[in-house]
Protein backbone atom coordinates (compact mmCIF):
# COMPACT_ATOMS: atom_id res chain seq x y z
CA UNK A 1 0.00 0.00 0.00
CA UNK A 2 0.99 3.19 -0.77
CA UNK A 3 1.22 6.52 2.03
CA UNK A 4 -0.95 9.56 1.51
CA UNK A 5 1.16 13.01 0.82
CA UNK A 6 0.26 13.64 4.61
CA UNK A 7 1.91 10.80 6.10
CA UNK A 8 4.68 10.65 3.80
CA UNK A 9 5.91 14.33 4.70
CA UNK A 10 7.68 14.96 7.73
CA UNK A 11 6.12 15.86 11.05
CA UNK A 12 6.72 19.67 11.52
CA UNK A 13 6.53 20.12 15.51
CA UNK A 14 6.03 24.09 15.05
CA UNK A 15 4.43 25.75 18.63
CA UNK A 16 1.97 28.85 16.94
CA UNK A 17 1.90 31.24 20.27
CA UNK A 18 -0.68 33.11 20.40
CA UNK A 19 0.16 37.07 20.62
CA UNK A 20 -0.70 38.20 24.70
CA UNK A 21 -0.91 41.66 26.01
CA UNK A 22 0.61 42.19 29.64
CA UNK A 23 -0.69 44.87 31.44
CA UNK A 24 1.04 48.28 32.11
CA UNK A 25 0.78 47.40 36.19
CA UNK A 26 2.28 43.89 35.30
CA UNK A 27 5.02 45.51 33.43
CA UNK A 28 5.89 47.49 36.08
CA UNK A 29 5.83 44.97 38.50
CA UNK A 30 7.87 42.52 36.24
CA UNK A 31 10.52 45.46 35.84
CA UNK A 32 11.36 46.45 39.64
CA UNK A 33 11.52 42.63 40.32
CA UNK A 34 13.93 42.67 37.22
CA UNK A 35 15.88 45.64 38.63
CA UNK A 36 15.98 44.37 42.19
CA UNK A 37 17.59 41.06 40.75
CA UNK A 38 15.52 38.69 41.40
CA UNK A 39 15.49 37.45 37.41
CA UNK A 40 17.81 37.88 35.05
CA UNK A 41 16.47 39.14 31.93
CA UNK A 42 17.33 35.56 29.96
CA UNK A 43 15.62 33.55 32.66
CA UNK A 44 12.64 36.00 32.74
CA UNK A 45 12.29 36.07 29.58
CA UNK A 46 12.15 31.63 29.28
CA UNK A 47 10.01 32.18 32.12
CA UNK A 48 7.05 34.04 30.76
CA UNK A 49 7.68 33.19 27.28
CA UNK A 50 8.48 36.71 26.11
CA UNK A 51 11.75 37.58 23.90
CA UNK A 52 14.50 39.63 25.46
CA UNK A 53 13.83 42.33 23.15
CA UNK A 54 10.73 42.62 24.87
CA UNK A 55 12.09 42.68 28.17
CA UNK A 56 14.93 45.23 28.02
CA UNK A 57 12.06 47.64 26.42
CA UNK A 58 9.62 46.93 29.21
CA UNK A 59 12.64 48.26 31.07
CA UNK A 60 13.89 51.20 29.12
CA UNK A 61 10.58 51.80 29.30
CA UNK A 62 9.58 51.38 33.05
CA UNK A 63 12.55 51.86 34.80
CA UNK A 64 13.60 55.19 35.79
CA UNK A 65 17.25 54.12 36.66
CA UNK A 66 17.51 52.02 33.30
CA UNK A 67 16.46 54.79 30.15
CA UNK A 68 18.02 54.21 26.56
CA UNK A 69 20.39 56.83 25.29
CA UNK A 70 18.51 58.54 22.25
CA UNK A 71 20.29 58.80 18.95
CA UNK A 72 22.86 61.48 18.97
CA UNK A 73 21.23 64.44 16.69
CA UNK A 74 23.91 65.61 14.08
CA UNK A 75 23.49 69.12 13.32
CA UNK A 76 25.09 71.10 9.85
CA UNK A 77 25.97 74.85 11.08
CA UNK A 78 27.66 76.33 8.31
CA UNK A 79 26.47 74.36 5.77
CA UNK A 80 25.47 76.49 2.64
CA UNK A 81 21.83 75.69 0.85
CA UNK A 82 22.03 75.58 -2.87
CA UNK A 83 20.18 77.74 -4.86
Amino acid sequence: MSKSKSESKKSTNLKIRQRRIFSESFKRAKVQELTAGLYTVHSFSKLWEVAPYTVYRWIYKYSPQHKQAGAPVRHNYGCTTRK
